[in-house]
């Protein structure tokens, strides 16, 4: 084996220091194995097969070296300029590893949809036959795949997970509805968006014969975002009066429409953000509360310094109308007084009060 041993030493010596980097500084690895011919990986690449002598980076290194029949052979190796880290690998008989190895924090492995450990990690004594496994991290994308375990055999797997940022999932029932993504058109559902920036997010669904949906969401930390959303075919109107054809609605931040009069027939119930802004003029906003039918209607008082934005009532809960009503009914019985009394939900204002009867 000297001899051997020398040639393929002297060619990969060759090989390596042809291909190396003059400015980066490099020292000698050389790896040999108790079984010839065994795998040798170096920070978890596969470089060749043992008796192996390779120029790398300095620094630490990682070696490991496999052979079927035998336990995996893992070292740390530290690596200094112009010198010779050696390895000797003794193996071990063995029946079998299956290795994974993540480069996400906290990771963890789901094999066969039931067991559960933290990575990395090595498994033996495996049932032979065909495995399913899953790995998941926090920020991350799952990745998932197959394996079969013949024993003996040793098995690595080297994952990268994608990052989850930046990622929001948009599903709905039915589907096919439309998605605004902070006032712009996104797609229809199912819908996956990449790419979407950190922070703060307001989302519009409409399908026709169903009440639109307003959704608002936060990806700041990162993680991945799944909206799932059951449209309804009950909703309330929605009535923005901005008193400027150039005054633009937004609702939990998203642009919904621009006119002195915005309306949207049905909206799912739900409390939101709702402000009107327009060129010259201090924003007016407030939230509301939009009920399960009937409709909302809000007034917009803009102004250049102090704006606001209000609800404005049903007829039948201003005191105009009651004090009409009561009127009307003064002639009544004094019975009719004294329910218009309690039903009515505002106070009469102080002072006198002219009402002008037809």
């Amino acid at each position: 084996m000297g001899l051997l041993f020398r040639i393929v030493a002297m060619v990969a010596l060759l090989a390596s220091l042809a291909a190396r980097a003059d400015d980066e500084p490099t020292g000698i690895l050389r790896v040999e194995a108790s079984q010839p011919g065994a795998r040798v990986y170096l920070d978890r690449v596969e470089i060749g097969a043992a008796p192996i002598v390779r120029y790398v980076p300095v620094g630490p290194h990682l070696v490991r070296v496999v052979a079927d029949g035998f336990d995996p052979y893992v070292r740390k190796v530290t690596v200094a300029a112009d010198q010779t880290a050696a390895v000797e690998a003794r193996l071990v008989p063995g029946g079998g590893t299956v290795e994974f190895q993540v480069d996400a924090p906290k990771a963890t492995l789901i094999l066969d949809g039931r067991e559960r450990w933290p990575l990395p990690v090595r498994l033996r004594d495996l049932p032979p036959g065909e495995h399913a496994w899953r790995i998941e991290a926090p920020g991350h994308e799952p990745v998932e795949g197959s394996f079969e375990f013949v024993p003996g055999h040793n098995l690595l797997f080297v994952e990268t997970l994608p990052s989850s940022a930046g990622i929001v999932v948009v599903t709905t029932r039915p589907p096919g509805a439309s998605v605004w993504l902070d006032g712009e058109p996104a797609g229809s559902t199912p819908l996956r968006l990449e790419g979407v920036a950190p922070g703060a997010h307001a989302l519009r669904v409409e399908a026709e014969g169903y009440a639109t949906v307003f959704r608002a969401f936060d990806n700041t930390d990162g993680q991945r975002v799944e909206l799932p959303i059951r449209l309804n075919r009950r909703g309330a109107a929605l009535v923005v009066k901005t008193g400027r054809e150039d005054a633009e609605l937004r609702v939990d931040g998203a642009r919904v429409a621009t006119g002195a009069r915005v309306r949207l027939p049905a909206v799912a119930r739900g409390t939101h953000r709702f402000e009107v802004v327009a060129p010259g003029a201090a924003p007016a906003s407030g939230r509301f509360t939009i009920p399960d039918g009937g409709r909302l209607v809000l007034q917009a008082a803009l102004d250049a310094e102090d704006s606001a934005l209000v609800e404005v009532p049903p007829p039948w809960e201003r005191w105009t109308f009651w004090a009409a009503a009561g009127a009307v009914a003064a002639g009544g019985a004094a019975g009719g007084v004294l329910a218009w009394r309690a039903s009515r939900p505002t106070p009469v204002p102080e002072g006198d009060v002219v009402v002008n009867l037809p």
